[in-house]
């Protein structure tokens, strides 16, 4: 087996995917052609390095939408398959995990929350699932949770797999069980998984409904979503991207920390990945699945606070959210911008790497509200 892993090269041409209905022209969003045509070159290059079987990209800038595409093969392509497997080639509208973006949307879920003063930010945890406050975690709150400080960013308790990540009760017994590995609220510590199934059970605990539901029937349905959600139906898994593990492998230090904060190496989170009862589990902080133009959409809604230009990016939906008000939209955009872009890929040198960006100026952070990530320097359709 070679050290570097790399998917087969197809003429970028043959494998591209553009949604041509969508796309408005450039002078809509402020830009010009050749603006739009250096941003869809830099994803050619990117594909033609041989590390993404597939990128999808959707462009928001200034309400609409100026880039919606993708390039690459949704299953067939990956290092390890035949010469011969059937290859499907990507779409505009394919399905793709968006992992730790994840956190974004289950940090609207809980300000919502907040907002219709079912719950508050500062409340401890064991105000609303009162199996939580044991060994020191009396006082872990919400925010601390949302802010990774609530000194639980990992399982040390079991072996982190598929089983575990879709049997929630089996996973929270563990938590309420675990020590905090710091004093809550004291240090940062990014909790990969562990934050978003306690916050997805005190949603149960407060509207007798699970997260999916929640999201789905007041923000998602309203809006006309038709993707975007925690996980798929099981008829749908084979339509999601498959992720591939490709690239050089992982090496100390930097396997090591991805290790502690995942509970398994990259490669096993990216055979996770891929299993069908990770797919249609509800993992709050790491299976939101969708279309990069919902996505899009989505961080749209933030930097509109939820109302008009935003849902007028996609046909049929409303005029901005009826269950949550700007405020809801505002509290977690934690920055302003005026640019949306989603971006999507299902191969990685560590695991598949998806993320929805945005950007301030003049730099940006990317990622959810809820983590704390590094400066990104993306290209023009994202500096506005």
């Amino acid at each position: 087996m070679p050290l570097a892993m790399h998917v087969r090269g197809f003429p970028p041409d043959e494998v591209t995917s553009r949604n041509a209905d969508a796309e408005a022209e450039p002078g809509a969003g402020g830009l010009a052609q050749e603006d739009i045509d250096s941003i869809w070159k830099s994803v050619v290059r990117l594909y033609r390095t041989g590390l993404q079987p597939a990128i999808a990209l959707c462009v928001r800038r200034r309400g609409v939408v100026v880039l919606d595409r993708a390039i690459g093969h949704l299953r067939g392509n990956s290092p390890g398959d035949a010469k011969d497997a059937a290859r499907v080639p990507i779409r505009h509208d394919s399905l793709f995990n968006f992992f730790s973006a994840s956190k974004a949307v289950t940090a609207m879920v809980i300000h919502l929350l907040d907002q219709r003063g079912v719950l508050h930010l500062d409340d401890a945890v064991v105000e609303y699932f009162p199996e939580f406050g044991k060994n020191g975690k009396e006082d872990v709150t919400l925010r601390q949770l949302l802010t990774h400080r609530a000194g639980i960013p990992n399982v040390t308790q079991a072996r982190v797999d598929v089983e575990l990540l879709s049997d929630p009760q089996r996973l929270l017994d563990i938590l309420c069980d675990a020590k905090p590995l710091s004093v809550p609220g004291r240090r940062l510590a990014y909790h990969a998984l562990t934050g978003g199934f306690v916050l997805g059970e005190v949603v149960r605990r407060i509207t007798g409904r699970d997260i999916r539901r929640v999201l789905r029937e007041d923000i998602l349905g309203p809006l006309g979503f038709a993707t975007f959600d925690y996980g798929v139906p099981a008829e749908r898994v084979s339509e999601v991207a498959v992720n591939a593990f490709t690239g050089l492998p992982s090496f100390p230090p930097q396997s090591w920390a991805l290790e502690r904060a995942l509970g398994l190496s990259a490669r096993e989170a990216t055979a996770l990945s891929n299993d069908p009862r990770f797919l249609t589990a509800i993992v709050p902080s790491g299976n939101v699945i969708g279309t990069a133009n919902e996505a899009s959409r989505f961080f749209q809604l933030l930097l509109e606070e939820g109302s008009s230009t935003a849902s007028a990016c996609s046909s049929g939906a409303r005029s901005g959210a009826p269950s949550a008000s700007n405020r809801t939209w505002r509290s977690i955009r934690s920055w302003g911008c005026r640019c949306a872009t989603a971006w999507a890929s299902c191969s990685g040198r560590t695991t598949s790497r998806h993320m929805a960006r945005t950007r301030r100026e003049p730099s940006g952070t990317w990622g959810s509200p809820t983590s704390s990530r590094g400066p990104i320097r993306s290209g023009r359709s994202a500096s506005g």
